[in-house]
C-alpha cells in the first residue's frame, strides 16, 4: 500500500537499530533488509522488517538474554564496538507498543536474522506503484518524502526569536535559513559559554534556545546546565532543545535530566521543527496557515522543493535534492551553504589534523562528528559516513584502526571540496 498511519520516527528507530546492529557485527559478506506485508482486517498491515547478516551470529545460550538491558554480548571480541546496549531492549518496546512481535535466529559464527512485525493502519490502499520501485532500487526517495514533509499546517511566527549554539557555522547558518520559512528572527553563537553568557546577560530574551549537542571545550548538556545554574527566572524557564546526529531514546532521559526540554534530529526534518515550535514557542506568537505543494503559489515560492531546476550541475557523492531540502527548499540558500561548508571544511581540516598528530582523541572525534553533520546536511551521505568511522576509531581511543580511517577521511573530505568549489566556481 502507498501509505501507512503510523509514528515514522519510531518505525525509523527499530530499522536504524536492527540495520546499525546487523553492520557493527559483521565484519565480511552482508547485510539484506527485506520488507514485506500482509493484510490484517480491512484497514490494518502487518508490516514485516527481516534484517539478515552473514556476521558474528550469537551463542544459543546467549539467544534469551539479546533484549536485556545494557547486555553486550561477547565483549572481549567486540570491545572496539561503541554502544550502551539498550539498543535491542528499546527496539522490542517500540515493535509491541506497536502490537507486534521481534523474534531471532542465529548461528554462532555463522549470522543472525531478526524480524520485526508491527500493525500499521493502512491510509491508502493503492500500491506504491513502479515508478517509486524504481526509485527505491536506486536508493531514492525524494519525492514522496518532499510531498510529506510541505502538505501540512505551517506556522508564521514573525514576532520569535530564536538562539541556535553549533560549533559550526554551517549549522548555524542551515538552521537560519529554516527559521526564515516562520519568519523567525534568529541568532547564532559558536560555543556554549557565548550562549551561557547571552542568558546571564538577559540583552535578548529568547522563546527558543536549540542548542547542539556535541561541542568542543563545553558541549550541549554542560552548556543547558549551566544557563540553568544562572537562577533567574528567564535562565530556568527558556525552552532548550537539543541538535543532535545521535537521536536515540538512551539520550533523551540524559537531556531531560540536564536542563534540556526536547530534541531535534539533525538533519533537521520540517515536520518535526514544525512540531518543535508549535509546542514551545508561545501560542499567542503563532499565525496559522496552509501550504499545500500541490498548488502553484507553492510552486512558485519554493519552486526547488518539488524539484531541481534544469541547469543545475551534477555533484559526485552529493545528493542535491537531498540537500536542498535540508537546507530550507531553495536552490539559492543551497548554494549558499554550500560556500558556507567549504569556509567550515577548510578552517577545520588543519585542527583535525592537528588533534590527530597529538594523539587527542575526545577533540578529534569532536570535530570530525561536525564534519559528519555538515556532510549529511548537504546530502553527502557516503562522506558522512566515512566520516563516522573515523570518529568511532576515535571514540574506541583505536590508533591503529585510526590510521587508515584517517586518511580515507581526508581523502574524502578534500575531494568533497573540490567537487563542490568546481561548482560554485563562475
Amino acid at each position: 500500500p502507498g501509505t501507512f498511519i503510523g509514528d515514522e520516527l519510531r518505525v525509523k528507530q527499530i530499522l536504524n537499530n536492527l540495520l546499525s546492529n546487523a553492520i557493527k557485527y559483521t565484519n565480511g559478506g552482508n547485510v539484506t533488509l527485506d520488507i514485506r506485508w500482509e493484510k490484517q482486517g480491512e484497514n490494518t498491515a502487518a508490516l514485516s522488517f527481516t534484517v539478515s547478516d552473514t556476521g558474528q551470529g550469537i551463542k544459543q545460550e546467549d539467544l534469551g538474554k539479546l533484549f536485556t538491558r545494557y547486555l553486550q554480548l561477547n565483549s572481549v571480541v567486540n570491545r572496539n564496538v561503541e554502544g550502551t546496549g539498550l539498543g535491542l531492549s528499546i527496539t522490542k518496546t517500540l515493535v509491541e507498543l506497536m502490537g507486534g512481535t521481534i523474534t531471532v535466529e542465529s548461528e554462532y559464527e555463522r549470522g543472525s536474522v531478526f524480524t520485526a512485525v508491527i500493525r500499521q493502519e493502512i491510509a491508502d490502499a493503492r500500491p506504491i506503484g513502479k515508478e517509486l520501485v524504481n526509485d527505491l532500487k536506486k536508493f531514492r526517495f525524494i519525492g514522496s518524502r518532499k510531498q510529506s514533509k510541505w502538505n501540512m499546517f505551517h506556522t508564521r511566527i514573525p514576532d520569535g526569536r530564536v538562539l541556535v549554539v553549533d560549533d559550526m557555522q554551517t549549522n548555524i547558518d542551515v538552521a537560519r535559513g529554516l527559521m526564515l520559512l516562520y519568519g523567525i528572527t534568529t541568532d547564532g553563537v559558536t560555543g556554549g559559554p557565548a550562549a551561557v553568557e547571552l542568558a546571564r546577560s538577559e540583552e535578548q530574551r529568547y522563546d527558543l534556545i536549540f542548542m547542539d549537542h556535541m561541542m568542543p571545550g563545553m558541549n550541549g548538556i554542560e552548556a543547558a546546565r549551566a544557563i540553568r545554574a544562572l537562577g533567574t527566572e528567564y535562565a530556568q524557564t527558556v525552552p532548550i532543545v537539543a541538535l543532535t546526529a545521535n537521536a536515540v531514546v538512551e539520550n533523551v532521559d540524559v537531556f531531560l535530566q540536564n536542563g534540556i526540554n526536547d530534541f531535534l534530529a539533525k538533519p533537521i526534518d520540517m515536520q518535526k521543527l514544525n512540531e518543535i515550535l508549535e509546542k514551545w514557542i508561545p501560542a499567542k506568537k503563532q499565525i496559522k496557515t496552509v501550504r499545500d505543494p500541490e498548488k502553484e503559489e507553492a510552486r512558485d515560492q519554493f519552486p526547488s522543493i518539488l524539484d531541481v531546476p534544469p541547469g543545475v550541475p551534477d555533484i559526485p557523492g552529493v545528493d542535491i535534492e537531498a540537500g536542498i531540502l535540508n537546507t530550507g527548499g531553495t536552490l539559492d540558500g543551497y548554494r549558499r551553504i554550500l560556500g558556507i561548508f567549504l569556509r567550515d571544511a577548510g578552517a577545520r581540516l588543519p585542527q583535525i589534523q592537528e588533534a590527530r598528530e597529538k594523539g587527542d582523541y575526545e577533540q578529534y572525534a569532536l570535530l570530525v562528528h561536525a564534519i559528519k553533520g555538515a556532510f549529511r546536511i548537504i546530502g553527502a551521505a557516503g562522506a558522512a559516513e566515512i566520516a563516522a568511522r573515523a570518529e568511532e576509531s576515535a571514540r574506541a581511543r583505536d590508533a591503529d584502526a585510526l590510521a587508515a580511517k584517517h586518511g580515507a577521511f581526508v581523502e574524502q573530505l578534500t575531494l568533497t571540496m573540490e567537487r563542490i568549489a568546481g561548482v560554485l566556481s563562475p
